[in-house]
């Protein structure tokens, strides 16, 4: 039996934890996949360019998984967050805001006038944020499948 690497689970601090996760992030994009493997593994679609990740990394900094990986540690999971006011640089991410604020409502309230910021792919617990949205393409059934609510 192999054993399981030990695990950290921090925040980004370091420029290599950006670089390392613009790596990861690169490694598992869907236009890169073959189609077997986004659908036993999941894949990611927005594309990121390091720049981006360090500006949005001042005010939401990633949550990473550290491990030793050939001697060293390395990022061997991420989640990215961004505010809106950080998501009008990024095409993709602007367009899932404007859906949310035009279509959605939390506790009653209309998202556009919530403190949201923008998830991917974990639980965030903080007083600073109303609530996370995130966003799954509907045809990664993996990721789908991980976001289905389970109530009980």
């Amino acid at each position: 039996m192999t054993s399981q690497p030990d695990i950290r689970i921090t925040l980004a601090s370091t420029d290599a934890h950006i670089t390392q996760i613009k790596t990861l992030h690169n490694a598992n994009l869907r236009r890169l996949l073959p189609v077997e493997v986004q659908e036993r593994d999941g894949f990611v679609t927005a594309e990121y360019e390091v720049e981006y990740l360090a500006h949005i990394h001042k005010s939401t900094p990633a949550v990473v998984a550290l491990a030793q990986v050939d001697g060293a540690e390395q990022v061997v999971g991420y989640v990215l967050a961004a505010t809106k006011t950080d998501s009008m640089s990024h095409n993709l991410l602007k367009d899932l805001v404007h859906f949310v604020d035009s279509n959605s409502s939390y506790n009653g309230k209309p998202l556009a006038s919530t403190n949201y910021i923008v998830v991917g792919h974990f639980y965030l617990k903080s007083g600073k944020f109303e609530c996370a949205v995130t966003d799954v393409v509907s045809t990664n059934v993996i990721s789908l499948r991980a976001h289905e609510r389970r109530d009980g």
